[in-house]
């Protein structure tokens, strides 16, 4: 690292990640998108002046390409809006795959192949289903995270944490057991929050919780669930996972400790 690198921490566990890096990295896949592919980089720590020199002259071309053609951009909407969502193992993704292998053909790439991967195929149910029963009724808009189990007329009181740290100390006290958690975490960085998203259902499950409901991880929101993956692991067992909106954490809240 140089002295003219900033150093810059988004709160992951990648980071912290160097502006030169980024910067790098973002040439890189403004270039592919102009050559209309569909790209992950995938950073690590490397010699920056030995990898500055010998790709120099090509980061500078490709941010060339990139800014004095839409073709990238076009190819990329015309993707998007040809083949919809492309979750693993989906026939949008099949689709979408097929598009992208014939564009690079297209475009004169060498060695543009298939690959066979094992991946999950989780396919989203017909009907999600959230209403609050007391103090009032109230239907709440949700969603199920990806990987989560289905549920059929899961009943239960909820209880509403803002930290893991609060989770443990109510699920060391016996306050978990049978209940639907609701993580109301106000959002901060993605990489910080979405971590109750991820991880939240199986930390739940540990403590006897029946369901987890994760508050969207947003700064905005405009009555809107967000979904996203979840993770389960070997110890515990799977509880159904969603997602509510901020607005409805934020009720939830405020109702526990009214």
């Amino acid at each position: 690292m140089s002295a003219d690198d900033e150093i810059i921490d988004y709160g992951s566990n990648s980071g912290p990640f160097t502006r030169r890096n980024i910067i790098i990295a973002a040439a890189i896949c403004s270039g592919l998108v102009a050559a209309g592919l569909l790209v992950l980089v995938i950073m690590a720590p490397w010699n920056h002046n030995a990898l500055e020199d010998e790709y120099k002259s090509t980061v500078e071309e490709i941010l060339r390409l990139s800014s004095e053609s839409r073709q990238g951009y076009d190819d990329l909407m015309k993707m998007c809006n040809t083949y919809g969502s492309r979750i693993t193992g989906s026939s949008g993704l099949d689709a979408a795959t097929e598009y992208v292998y014939n564009a690079m053909q297209s475009y004169g790439l060498l060695n543009v192949q298939y690959d066979n991967v094992e991946v999950i195929n989780w396919v989203r149910g017909d009907e999600e289903t959230l209403m609050m029963t007391y103090p009032y009724q109230k239907k709440m808009a949700i969603m199920a995270l990806g990987n989560s189990i289905g549920a059929t007329d899961l009943v239960g009181d909820v209880i509403v944490v803002q930290s893991f740290d609060e989770l443990d100390t109510l699920g060391n006290e016996g306050k978990i057991t049978g209940k639907i958690v609701v993580y109301n975490k106000a959002f901060t960085t993605y990489g910080a929050t979405s971590s109750y998203r991820t991880t939240g259902a199986r930390r739940a499950s540990a403590y006897g919780a029946i369901a987890s409901l994760t508050r969207s991880v947003t700064p905005y929101s405009l009555y809107t669930p967000h979904t996203g993956v979840q993770y389960y692991d070997d110890t515990n067992p799977p509880i159904p996972a969603a997602a509510i909106t901020v607005e409805d954490a934020i009720l939830l809240q405020y109702m526990q400790v009214s």
